[in-house]
């Protein structure tokens, strides 16, 4: 590796680094989202042998993923919203329904509408541009990567503190 590309290496972790619990979220859903898509994309060139596209994986977990990212930013947008410093809006209560709602209705979107795509593409008038097995996987990287930083957030939080950790015995 040279010594350029290794310095712009440095410069991009010390910037993921300096994100919030929220934008290294996001960049990681991101990349979630953007690497195992373009790995599918030689699948757009194939056919299985009663005529399904293959491409239609790559769509699936694209569309999957996307409503993730879509997911998510309507979860800290949402959370922002409602726990604002300082004052709680009147209606924080129906703003975090109403996300909640929102987040819920994507989902069975995405999965309803893949679902008719891969099982019954005649409803659509034979179009079968998503899976609805990779849209559902698309969707699962959201729930991990929340859970996973969340985690970690709180654990660094804890040490930055000065609480004390369990011992070890």
């Amino acid at each position: 590796m040279t010594y350029a590309k290794a310095t712009s290496m440095n410069k991009l972790v010390k910037r993921f680094l300096s994100l919030t619990a929220e934008g290294k979220s996001i960049v990681i859903l991101a990349f979630l989202t953007i690497v195992p898509f373009l790995a599918m994309l030689p699948l757009f060139f194939f056919h299985a042998d009663d005529g399904y596209p293959l491409g239609a994986y790559a769509l699936g977990w694209l569309l999957g993923s996307a409503t993730g990212l879509l997911a998510y930013a309507s979860m800290t947008f949402g959370a922002r919203a409602i726990l604002r410093k300082g004052d709680i809006p009147s209606g924080s209560l129906l703003m975090a329904v109403g996300f909640n709602f929102v987040r819920i209705l994507l989902y069975a979107a995405v999965l309803i509408v893949s679902g008719i795509c891969t099982f019954r593409s005649e409803w659509f008038g034979g179009f079968n541009a998503f899976n609805f097995w990779t849209a559902f996987g698309g969707l699962i990287p959201l729930t991990v990567v929340s859970v996973l930083s969340n985690f970690i957030e709180v654990k660094v939080e804890k040490e930055d503190s000065g609480a004390p950790s369990p011992k070890k015995e």
